[in-house]
């Protein structure tokens, strides 16, 4: 889990900078327009990722007009470098990202450590990260935000890194019309994050590190020249038409009832990918390249997913629908939900862990069935697999995922209990037939991408499969439309819905989607008109949809290739997998007759027409005329009509009194016995056609059996091959055997030795390091090969410098003698050594410089060691100070010519017995000394002053008033006397002076004290205390 909490990070270079720095920038041709928001390219990138993004920025112009945002995963308490690093790679500025920073074309942002970064109209925001339980992907997180608020002026960049962050970001970005780009896992250090980011399907070009920047910067220009927003759709309708028909031909896929301004999008983006300037340019290019139309094709399906989306929705499911569901339910009956549109799973599973939560918690033992379809086979695969990445545990919580996944491949795999529970089928909502009989229906964010027809028909389809009381589950956007006769509400924000009963006929026609009509190309010089349908057109459509009977195409195998209206009484979806086969989804009574006049119109192909066949539905039982015609003159055809044209209804035994007649003359017993005969008639070629079909299965049947023989005969040789084979791999199996525990021992060997490298590795990295001793290792170009912290603090190395020519970072010390130095060690000098002084802080090193040896002896480097003697040579000034003030001393004091009045009283006394004797006085009397000289500076002292020491003379503005004190006592003090004084920091002394002849060298001091005799004024120290800060 990750708390955030509002951040403000620090930056070298602030915003107002760099805008005044991209206001002063020459716009280019091909830079887009100030006024207009640019394009923003986010960069992710972990481990193995920093060379990539050096060889990307290196590559990229400087005035593409590009934002670029790069995030990073960096340690959330340590230095970033990297704003520093990049910024020697580009012109373009580099900035530390800050909360509320506004984008800004031709720069780069990059975010701090310990933050997670989004973007909210066109402005930074920055959170503070402190991890928790659970899993951080900060490149998720930004690029989810970028592609809600960029949309299609979105590029991610996926390079080099471990783990899945960003696999669920470029998702979101190709879902708002956004590119994808990533790293070719060949090229890339870590492969992982460019391996999983391309497993998802929404990836545009996986190219090396090299062609990334040339790739974004042709996407960039390509853009500008689409009129995205500009364009009209109404006028591009042939144009989409001519894209619908041969994306359809080519995948199978019909888009025709999706909403034009979203195709369009996708279209854009396309052609945006594929530098395509025109729609006509980017219609030939599918008619030339069939892979371009799946492509567009996956464009349009991809779909945005994940466990309990939108978890307040679900919540209403568990507390209300669910338990409603459970009430109402036939015991004898299972509970059957339909997820349409499920892509990979998600959601259909949350469903399912919701009723296995409810079941266990009831203790109630009830057979659900829950279907999940998808028009997408690839997300329909993922989906039965039940195989999801680790990030999966921010919308499922650790209870859950433990409790319903377990851990398969590096993944998250849902219990087998859970994916028992589902079936999962490829299926298209608008031309396939639906599940019937359903309790709950959830079909979530599909309706919005539909025309406004096309949703009608789907709310009324909708209504026909749920059951009364069944429960309709749309997403957030959608709604019932003006069909509030068919639904009532449940829960209008989460858009949850009853169905309710109604009355008036409900006729669904399959497929939804009607045929895409494409005009023909007009001549050239003359502007393309749209051709308005005929009214004849109109009336044979109409004749055909509600007043012909129902109707349906059908192959030699008894695939369905294309249904009518009105088909319910005849034919319904099977439970299970769906399938096209008509002789499962007929009704039962109507199976036997249905397959009989299916094979014979084949198998004679002539028309075969059985009448009077029952048929029983919830309605009651009917009557039906059962016609089946083969298609095409030519003999051989493989597709034949099958009519169920309604017959006349049957006659009731109660109407054999024999009184009326038709207004033929036909009495009702004549009626029934011309019935009876024509269903005898029926039965008997019923049994005809299937006594025929028996007899060519028999015939099939024994020659697939002299086939199996003779393939019988093959798999026994076969097997006495294998046998001779399985004893040739026992033998080699045990010398592989043999093998393997020659390579354990050896292996056993090796890693004993790879301990014993690592613990030298250790020790001699613990050794350079507690030494202090800072070391450098360059190779024979004298370039970095590695070195110890202690550098730090004399050249500010980093990590990244390793394989830099140390030139570049030797500023603060004499190149010229360094490298003649290493010069000589190199060709064979066994050491060179040399005392230097840094050229900016002025300490002193004693540089050496060994041959660096390979384990064969040869020289291939040099080890530079700096020690510090800055100490040592302040130590020998000072003995040098120190010896030239003794002789002064001796001089002045021995020498007939000595002048004791060139010294101080530092110098004619000696300090360390001096001490050792206030010490001695100290610790018998408890009187605390000082011995000052007449500037007030303190000799030798014990236990005095030490609320003076302590705190007064610490503080510059104190200390001044103690010196000031001291000086003019020891200019009042007559010879032989004391004084008792209060010092200007209100503390008491008494002082004696110090006399040599005539001379005054100093004062003896003793304090500080109170006279009991005199209130303290605590508020005065407590002031002085808050002024002064003790």
């Amino acid at each position: 889990m990750v708390m955030e909490k509002p951040l403000s990070a620090g930056s070298n270079t602030t915003a107002s900078e760099a805008a005044q720095d991209g206001a002063d920038r020459t716009a280019s041709v091909d830079k887009p327009s100030p006024r207009k928001p640019c394009l923003v390219v986010g960069i992710g990138a972990s481990a193995g990722g920093q060379a990539p993004l050096e060889q990307l920025f290196t590559a990229m112009p400087a005035d593409c007009g590009l934002a670029f945002v790069v995030i990073m995963h960096l340690h959330p308490d340590g230095p970033s470098y990297l704003p520093e690093i990049l910024g020697r790679c580009t012109p373009m500025p580099v900035l530390t990202a800050e909360d509320g920073m506004l984008l800004q074309p031709d720069t780069v942002h990059v975010i701090p450590p310990g933050a997670d970064l989004t973007v909210a109209k066109g402005r930074i925001q920055l959170t503070a990260v402190e991890l928790a339980q659970g899993v951080h992907h900060p490149i998720d997180q930004f690029l989810r935000s970028l592609a809600a608020d960029a949309a299609e002026l979105t590029i991610a960049v996926i390079l080099s890194g471990f783990g899945i962050d960003g696999s669920s970001g470029i998702k979101a970005v190709r879902e708002a019309g956004g590119a994808v780009l990533v790293q070719e896992p060949a090229s890339a250090v870590n492969p992982a994050m460019p391996k999983n980011a391309i497993a998802t399907g929404a990836v545009d070009f996986v190219l090396p590190v090299e062609e990334i920047a040339p790739r974004i910067v042709e996407i960039a220009r390509g853009s500008c020249v689409i009129p995205r927003r500009s364009c009209r759709v109404h006028s591009l309708d042939e144009e989409l038409g001519a894209i619908f028909r041969m994306v359809k031909l080519k995948t199978g896929h019909d888009f025709s009832s999706y909403k034009a301004n979203t195709v369009m999008r996708r279209i854009e983006r396309r052609m945006a990918i594929n530098e395509v300037s025109g729609i006509g340019k980017y219609i030939a290019l599918i008619e030339e390249n069939p892979q371009e139309a799946q492509a567009l094709c996956q464009d349009i399906l991809i779909g945005v997913t994940s466990f309990f989306r939108d978890p307040q929705a679900f919540e209403v499911l568990r507390q209300e629908v669910i338990p409603r569901l459970f009430e109402k339910r036939n015991p004898e009956e299972p509970l059957r939900i339909w997820h349409a549109c499920c892509a990979t799973g998600e959601e259909v599973y949350s469903m399912a862990i919701l009723i296995q939560e409810f079941l266990q918690g009831h203790g109630l033992d009830a057979k659900v069935q829950l279907f999940a379809t998808d028009i997408d086979e690839t997300a329909i695969a993922q989906a039965r697999a039940g195989l999801y990445p680790d990030d999966i545990v921010q919308d499922l919580g650790e209870q859950r995922l433990n409790r319903f996944f377990t851990r398969s491949d590096g993944r998250w795999q849902v219990k087998k209990q859970i994916r028992e529970m589902v079936v999962f089928a490829h299926h298209s909502l608008i031309k396939d037939p639906p599940f019937s009989r359903l309790d709950l229906l959830v079909c979530r964010n599909f309706l919005i991408y539909l025309n406004s027809d096309m949703q009608k028909r789907l709310m009324t389809l909708f209504h026909q499969v749920l059951k009364t009381g069944g429960v309709l589950f749309l997403g957030s956007s959608e709604t019932v439309g003006r069909n509030s006769d068919l639904f009532t509400t449940i829960d209008n924000k989460w858009k949850i819905f009853e169905r309710l009963e109604n009355k008036r006929r409900l006729e669904t026609v399959f497929p939804l989607s009607t045929t895409v009509r494409v005009p023909t190309a007009p001549k050239p010089g003359r502007p393309a008109e749209a051709v308005a349908p005929s009214p004849g057109m109109v009336a044979e459509k109409i004749l055909m949809e509600r007043y012909s009977p129902p109707c349906v195409v059908v192959s030699d195998k008894f695939e369905m290739v294309h249904v009518s209206t009105r088909l319910s009484r005849f034919l319904e979806v099977p439970v299970g997998e769906p399938t096209r086969d008509i002789l499962r989804m007929a009704r039962e009574d109507l199976r036997p007759t249905l397959r009989a006049a299916i094979y014979k119109a084949f198998a004679e192909q002539k028309r075969i027409e059985f009448r009077g066949v029952k048929v029983a539905d919830e309605g009651g039982e009917t009557t039906v005329n059962l016609i089946v015609e083969p298609l095409g003159p030519a003999p051989g055809s493989r597709l034949a009509l099958v009519v169920f044209e309604p017959g006349a209804p049957p006659v009731a035994l109660a109407d054999l009194s024999g009184g009326a007649g038709t207004p033929g003359g036909e009495t009702s017993r004549e009626m029934l016995f011309r019935q009876l005969e024509e269903q005898l008639r029926v039965t008997h070629e019923q049994l005809q056609a299937t006594s025929e079909q028996l007899e060519t299965s028999n015939e099939g049947f024994m020659s697939a059996n002299e086939e199996l023989m003779s393939i019988n005969e093959e798999f026994q040789s076969a097997n006495e091959e294998l046998q001779s084979t399985n004893e040739e791999l026992e033998t080699s199996k045990e010398e592989l055997q043999a093998l393997n525990e020659e390579l354990i021992t050896v292996n056993a060997e090796l890693q004993g030795k790879v301990e014993e490298l690592n613990q030298a590795t250790s020790n001699m990295e613990n050794l350079l390091s507690s030494s202090g001793i800072a070391t450098i290792f360059l190779d024979r170009e004298l370039h970095v090969k590695g070195f110890t912290p202690a550098v730090a603090d004399i050249f500010n190395l980093i990590p990244t410098d390793i394989g830099r020519p140390f030139r570049h970072l030797a500023g603060k010390i004499d190149w010229t003698t360094l490298s003649r130095d290493a010069e000589t060690v190199l060709s064979g000098q066994p050491f060179a050594e040399e005392e230097i002084t840094t050229l900016e802080i002025g300490r002193c090193y004693l540089k050496r410089i060994f041959p660096y040896r390979t384990q064969e002896g040869s020289i291939d480097g040099i080890v530079v060691t700096f020690i510090d003697i800055t100490g040592r040579k302040r130590a020998e000034g000072a003995l040098e100070e120190s010896e030239e003030r003794v002789r002064r001393k001796l001089d002045s004091i021995i020498s007939p010519e000595g002048d004791i009045g060139n010294l101080d009283l530092a110098d004619i006394i000696d300090a360390r017995s001096l001490q050792t004797l206030m010490d001695d006085f100290y610790q018998l009397t408890g009187i605390p000394t000082g011995l000052l000289d007449n500037k007030g500076k303190v000799l030798v002292g014990v236990g005095w002053q030490d609320v003076c020491t302590k705190f007064h003379r610490v503080n510059p503005e104190t200390c001044r008033n103690c010196v000031e004190s001291d000086v003019r006592l020891s200019a009042g003090i007559p010879h032989g006397e004391y004084k008792v004084y209060k010092c200007k920091n209100n503390m008491w002394d008494v002082a004696t002076p110090v006399m040599v002849g005539d001379r005054h060298f100093g004062n003896l001091f003793m304090g500080q004290f109170f006279f009991e005799d005199e209130p303290l004024d605590y508020e005065q120290f407590r002031s002085q205390a808050r002024q002064y800060g003790f």
